[in-house]
């Protein structure tokens, strides 16, 4: 194997070297054509007989040279590397250069899938030989899973709550927008406004905008899908959705709640907090974005 890679490594350079004196051998005889031109058109008979001598000399040579090279190409290996996956094999004869790569790009996805279908292959053979383990007993099988009900709470009990987190976050103004859903708004000093649906007390979906940014629809319901036209507040609504996340407590979603409400707040100087790591206040004309989940510390997204 290692013999043919050296064989085929050896025609490529011979290839390469014998299409270089092809290419020099064509620039000399148009550097020959070009300073031809400058001859007067009734000059001596002599010069014109000897340009023309140079210039069939370098066409001779550039025909040498080109039956060299088409020696050297007929030597070099042909492409045997895989084998051709039907009619879409005629897809790397399309001489548009963007269509070229679309046989080798089919060819590697399908040698994906076929891995990744023997993987599951394997994954299920294994996962079908393991058993259920019995040493739970007939009891365990009976107790009953405690009921989660953060996600049916009244819309009354709601407001007292969102209204306690409003009184205590100073920086925070929290107003209902909508009941069924429940949206609310959430407006962080004079930086930008949040819209978070909630399900009971879960989060599931929040929208930063800013501040002048038009917030219901056409038909006055709020508008909790459109993104900010703001990149800075579109990287923003990505932070605080995966914050959202790390902040589900099924079990204490108040205290989810709240602590979300605390994590957010640390915007309240987003244009004048400088990266903590980088120290400065603009990267990418983006100012940090990221916020960190234990001490609220500023980073750009690079520097976290």
């Amino acid at each position: 194997m290692v013999e043919v890679h050296e064989k085929n490594s050896i025609a490529f350079s011979l290839a390469i070297e014998a299409i270089q004196k092809l290419r020099g051998s064509v620039t000399n005889v148009f550097d020959h054509l070009k300073d031809g031109k400058k001859t007067p058109a009734h000059g001596n008979d002599a010069k014109k007989r000897a340009f023309l001598s140079d210039l069939q000399a370098g066409l001779m040579l550039v025909t040498i040279e080109y039956e060299h090279f088409e020696k050297q190409a007929a030597l070099l290996p042909k492409w045997t590397e895989v084998p051709p996956l039907g009619n879409t094999s005629l897809l790397s004869l399309d001489p548009i250069t963007d269509r070229m790569s679309f046989y080798r790009e089919a060819l590697d996805a399908y040698k994906w899938s076929d891995k990744m279908r023997d993987h599951c292959n394997l994954s299920a053979m294994l996962l079908s030989q393991i058993k259920r383990s019995s040493n739970f007993g007939h009891h365990a099988s009976k107790r009953k899973k405690p009921s989660i009900g953060s996600h049916a709470i009244a819309p009354d009990n709601v407001d007292s709550i969102i209204l306690s987190i409003d009184q205590y976050f100073a920086d925070l103004t929290v107003h209902r927008k909508q009941t069924s859903p429940y949206v609310l708004q959430v407006t962080v000093s004079r930086t930008f406004k949040a819209i978070i649906v909630l399900r009971g007390l879960l989060i599931e979906r929040v929208v930063v905008r800013a501040t002048h940014e038009k917030e219901t629809r056409e038909d006055g319901s709020p508008d909790c899908w459109t993104p900010s036209k703001y990149l800075v507040f579109q990287k923003i609504t990505d932070h605080v959705t995966s914050t959202m996340l790390h902040y589900h407590y099924p079990n204490s979603p108040e205290m989810a709640l709240k602590q979300f409400m605390n994590w957010l707040r640390s915007y309240n100087k987003l244009f004048s907090t400088p990266c903590k790591r980088c120290g400065k206040y603009l990267q990418d004309n983006l100012p940090p974005t990221h916020r960190d989940l234990r001490k609220l510390e500023a980073y750009h997204e690079t520097c976290r």
